[in-house]
């Protein structure tokens, strides 16, 4: 044999050898693409996969058995999986709290600016802590505190605090009026959007309470209003996209914010760009990831022609949810960016 023929067999059996692992990047993005979609097709959270090769992991917490089974058997569906690692903890049933003794009645009630909150806190502990929050989100002089203290009403409830911050940049004129485990929402809201992230937050941050809505939309009556009410309106049933677990926008992520821009661009008022996300990681990492989300946002509208001076971003985490958390549904809800146009002073 030749040494021209030795050496060509040579090579042939090298690229056999190498031709897989050269295409591995590949294959494994093609699996982790369609297991993710199958997942999310199917109402589940594709945040639980991870590939090598042809091979699947799953991670993270399910309600139930059922749902741990259900998404092993919809990645081992998935044509060119070879193996399934279902490591799904089923997250424990946990104990229903005793319901904190609540006063007669407790109001948050938000008029334009101003916050006014009334009823009875178990302590003068809990009345200044509560002010103090309200004060820091509100502004000195915008919060109007007429509570009493009630030493015989029992826990305060944690959610409260958060109750006020629910409230905050929503436009319209509203009251939380809590009663027993009755919490009755009134007054008029911009737009269907902010009526359901209004009536979600309160579901969310008040569970095993009943909701009563008796919230009315109304017409916007300024120029700034009539902006938040087109900003409302693109985004209702609609998302920012971020790729899973990054500050990327993906190509339906940049054409909701060219149909924003576009609205904005000759619109008055800064914009006030909140990032939201859900509970599934830690508080500190959340809180980061929602900020470079917002940031990611400003920067794609700037980059597109927009006045950098009309931006301002926050990050809020997972401090603000609109659905609960327990489920895939609510945690893609959570996971939001949220845009407020802001009034001149």
């Amino acid at each position: 044999m030749s040494r021209i023929v030795f050496l060509g067999l040579i090579a042939l059996v090298l690229l056999c050898v190498l031709c897989p692992y050269c295409r591995a990047p590949a294959i494994q993005q093609d699996i982790w693409t369609r297991t993710s979609s199958d997942l999310m097709a199917a109402g589940f959270d594709d945040s639980v996969v991870s590939v090598s090769g042809r091979d699947v992991t799953l991670t993270g917490t399910v309600p139930s058995e059922e749902v741990r089974d259900r998404i092993g058997d919809l990645a081992a569906s998935v044509w060119g999986v070879r193996t399934v690692d279902n490591q799904l903890q089923v997250l424990a049933a946990q104990p229903v709290a005793a319901a904190a003794a609540m006063p007669d009645q407790l109001e948050l009630i938000k008029l334009g600016r101003v916050l006014t909150m009334r009823g009875s806190v178990p302590s003068e502990e809990a009345r200044i802590e509560l002010v103090d929050r309200a004060v820091a989100l509100w502004g000195e002089g915008n919060v109007v505190d007429e509570l009493t203290v009630d030493s015989g009403i029992g826990p305060w409830p944690d959610w409260l605090g958060r109750l006020t911050d629910a409230l905050h940049m929503r436009r319209g004129d509203l009251a939380f009026m809590l009663s027993g485990r009755t919490a009755q929402v009134e007054g008029t809201v911009l737009s269907e959007l902010t009526e359901e992230r209004i009536l979600g937050a309160a579901a969310a941050l008040m569970p095993g309470f009943d909701i009563v809505d008796r919230i009315e939309v109304r017409e916007p009556l300024d120029d700034f209003e009539r902006l938040q009410l087109a900003l409302d309106g693109m985004l209702r049933g609609k998302v920012v996209e971020f790729a899973s677990d990054s500050a990327e926008l993906t190509a339906n992520g940049r054409a909701v914010l060219d149909a924003v821009a576009t609205a904005a661009e000759a619109a008055p008022g800064e914009i006030l760009i909140g990032g939201h996300t859900d509970n599934q990681a830690s508080q500190e990492y959340n809180l980061d990831l929602s900020l470079r989300r917002a940031e990611a946002v400003r920067d794609y509208l700037i980059a597109n022609g927009m006045n950098a001076e009309r931006f301002v971003t926050i990050g809020y985490g997972e401090t603000r949810p609109i659905a609960t958390n327990e489920t895939a549904e609510g945690r893609q809800r959570n996971r939001r960016t949220e845009f407020h146009v802001l009034e001149e002073n």
